[in-house]
């Protein structure tokens, strides 16, 4: 791999679990991984970023959600809110929800 650098290892992540995390687009397309939470302006930041490289490179980015709540200084950072869109099929819907709003948290 030409991202690799010789003698040093990479940093290994856990795969994707269909239980746990929330992801989009090909299983072979490039991974990008956001451990972020909803009232975090840094994320509100990467959640705009990642919609831009989806429209630029279209389908060939699989993009994945993983709760990183800040609780102590983002007292709303956990939205059960988009767990409970989860189980109906429209987390991504309550996704873009929270960070369009997230003033309002």
């Amino acid at each position: 791999m030409r991202d690799q650098l010789p003698g040093r290892r990479q940093p290994a992540l856990a795969p994707l679990d269909d239980d746990f995390d929330h992801f989009r687009g090909p299983a072979g397309g490039r991974l990008i991984l956001e451990y972020g939470d909803y009232e975090c302006p840094y994320s509100r930041r990467a959640y705009r970023e990642v919609q831009r490289v989806e429209e630029e490179l279209g389908g060939g980015i699989r993009f994945a959600f993983r709760y990183f709540p800040l609780t102590e200084i983002h007292p709303h950072a956990f939205a059960a809110a988009a767990e409970a869109a989860a189980r109906q099929g429209r987390f991504w819907d309550m996704h873009n929800l929270l960070f369009r709003h997230q003033r309002a948290l």
